[in-house]
């Protein structure tokens, strides 16, 4: 074997593997006598009845259910497939930067959406260059028409009293 196919096999890594739970089971059917009635237990327009008993269903992946984000051990796992996609698109580092530049230039990063009226203020969103979310804006509603005189710049308001 040639020293470069050596190399280049001692360079892959291996995928990360979850562990499954083959004992763990969630249930799908009628809930119980203390269930809260508003919470829904299927789609609004079924017309199936619930299973009754309820089923037990394997979920060999529900460890890795974790609504705190602090179990350890699925966030070590979820770090460990994150370095996997990383290790094996580092290729592709290259034409991700051509593509998002490309994509950055083809908007105006600094925006707005038309405003909407609703119980006496002006809704909108904002975005801005270099950031990832939007901010949410409201500003009284004076008037059933409004005009808008905005510099294009992140600090000035789009409409006045702008919260």
């Amino acid at each position: 074997m040639s020293t470069q196919t050596e190399a280049t096999q001692n360079d892959v890594i291996s995928p990360p593997v979850a562990r499954r739970d083959e004992e763990k089971v969630c249930f799908a059917g009628v809930g119980p006598a203390d269930w809260e009635k508003k919470m829904p237990r299927q789609s609004n327009d079924s017309s199936e009845k619930l299973l009754d008993p309820p089923v037990a269903i394997p979920d060999p992946y529900g460890w890795l259910r974790d609504d705190t984000r602090e179990n350890k051990e699925m966030l070590d796992y979820l770090r460990a497939e994150n370095e996997y996609s990383q290790s094996m698109t580092t290729h592709l580092k290259g034409l991700q930067d051509s593509l998002y530049d490309e994509f950055l230039s083809s908007i105006q990063e600094t925006d707005y959406t038309t405003p909407r009226s609703r119980e006496g203020f002006w809704y909108y969103t904002r975005t801005f260059k270099g950031e990832s979310y939007s901010a949410y804006c409201r500003a009284p509603k004076i008037s059933d028409t409004f005009s808008i005189n905005w510099d294009g710049t992140k600090e000035s308001p789009i409409m006045p009293g702008e919260e």
